[in-house]
């Protein structure tokens, strides 16, 4: 799986830590951390910062994910949400799991 991560804030760099780690821990997936390539599920993430305090970070999050079939990039997932600092280590495994019942080949 190979995941592009857009933003600088904390809540979008915690963010992709925890997803990245989630996939590291899947059997079914494993990170690719080289360049794409067809044929792996692709899985962007655009992070915006919305309030930016450290006990109540908050960021606006877009996410879309691919997956291959017939040799084209299909889009399986668009998912847009409001994320807090205090849910996004629950939100990592969660977004692969979502991803992993809507991109199924």
């Amino acid at each position: 799986m190979f995941v592009d991560h857009t933003g600088e804030d904390q809540v979008g760099k915690t963010l992709v830590f925890y997803f990245k780690e989630a996939v590291a821990r899947s059997a079914r997936y494993s990170m690719d951390y080289s360049d794409y390539k067809l044929g792996d599920k692709f899985v962007s993430l655009e992070v915006v910062s919305v309030k930016d305090t450290a006990s109540d970070a908050v960021s606006a999050v877009s996410v879309v994910a691919h997956h291959s079939s017939g040799g084209c990039q299909v889009s399986c997932v668009h998912q847009v949400m409001s994320l807090g600092a205090l849910r996004v280590q629950e939100t990592g495994p969660e977004l692969l799991a979502n991803i992993d019942s809507k991109c199924s080949e």
